[in-house]
């Protein structure tokens, strides 16, 4: 069975970064400019905007910038607007310090019923599981385990498991009387919707979580290697699982 990439995230918790809240209009024009973002919500406590045909959403306020793209071809147009992104909010509101950067993947194999998906998480369980079952009277039926990793000041977090797959299309109209602005509103969220089949049913699922506690402050070049590290992680892990 292959493995599909179901989604990629970055995120980045900031110290001291209250100037957001004196400076975030100029870090949205920029982006909207620079990156083709728009609104998904705003409010003074922070912004959710997203690029439509792209499924890639980031949300920015004076703790956080998180980045998500769902059904992704590949990660390198993702990893370009987070480091870009990551870059203007530093130029724009100067948090005091950057206290973790992390990267993920999520992972899936489709399988046509429930049962195959508890049967295939079943693969990597500890033997303890079996002693339980016998102990207890009852058979092993799925299996949702993870466990992290350390090295320095990295963490990885692998976690396995049976799931289920709902994503569905959803095409909108604009409404009568509709302003050019929100049909093209409209026309870039239906582009959403139709880049990608969606993917339904049932899946074993592997998720992958890399992160480092207190990162440099050289974002392209820190970032990079933290993307490039994951994908290193994500293709020995699909040959082991």
């Amino acid at each position: 069975m292959n493995w599909e990439l179901l989604s990629i995230h970055f995120r980045q918790t900031l110290g001291g970064g209250y100037r957001y809240l004196d400076k975030c209009g100029e870090l949205l024009i920029e982006a909207e400019r620079e990156f083709d973002f728009t609104p998904r919500e705003l409010k003074p406590s922070g912004a959710a905007i997203e690029i439509p045909e792209l499924a890639i959403k980031a949300d920015i306020d004076t703790d956080n910038i998180a980045l998500s793209q769902e059904l992704p071809e590949d990660d390198s147009r993702f990893r370009e607007i987070s480091i870009g992104l990551v870059e203007m909010a530093w130029k724009h509101f100067s948090p005091t310090s950057a206290l973790r950067n992390g990267v993920a993947s999520k992972w899936v194999q489709r399988v046509g019923t429930e049962d195959l998906a508890g049967r295939k998480s079943l693969s990597h369980t500890p033997p303890v599981i079996g002693e339980i079952a016998d102990i207890i009277g009852m058979s092993p039926y799925s299996c949702n385990g993870g466990f992290v990793l350390k090295a320095g000041s990295r963490r990885l977090s692998i976690t396995v498991g049976p799931g289920s797959l709902e994503s569905t299309r959803r095409l909108a109209a604009p409404p009568m009387g509709a302003t050019g602005a929100l049909k093209r509103k409209l026309e870039r969220k239906n582009k959403q919707s139709q880049r990608r089949d969606p993917l339904t049913g049932f899946a074993y699922t592997l998720e992958i979580d890399l992160w480092e506690e207190d990162p440099p402050i050289t974002h392209s070049k820190q970032m990079t290697a933290l993307f490039a590290q994951l994908k290193e992680y994500e293709q020995v892990l699909k040959k082991l699982l």
